[in-house]
């Protein structure tokens, strides 16, 4: 049997294994919970951040000096592989976070 449905407009998202990530300044905090093997693809920093070396418990990985407007850009940049046109003027500051 041949499945005639058209490809997918996004890539599917794998869930089954999670972290979550505190971003911003308390108490302007806020929690993501983010998959993992997308973000360890995508980023060298999460890929080390989930290594059993440097994961040592199921805190949340703590990004207090990033921005919950730029982090939540980067989110979209990596779920999508497209930048965020509205929010474009904030592509600078992704690039400076370096995750």
């Amino acid at each position: 049997m041949t499945c005639n449905a058209p490809p997918a407009k996004r890539p599917k998202l794998d869930f089954a294994d999670t972290i979550t990530v505190r971003v911003g300044l308390t108490p302007d905090t806020k929690l993501y919970v983010i998959p993992c093997k997308t973000f360890a693809a995508r980023s060298d920093f999460f890929k080390a951040a989930l290594s059993s070396q440097w994961r040592t418990s199921d805190a949340p990985v703590d990004l207090g000096d990033v921005e919950i407007d730029t982090f939540e850009s980067y989110v979209h940049v990596v779920f999508y592989d497209e930048i965020d046109i509205v929010n474009v003027e904030q592509w600078t500051d992704i690039k400076s976070v370096e995750l």
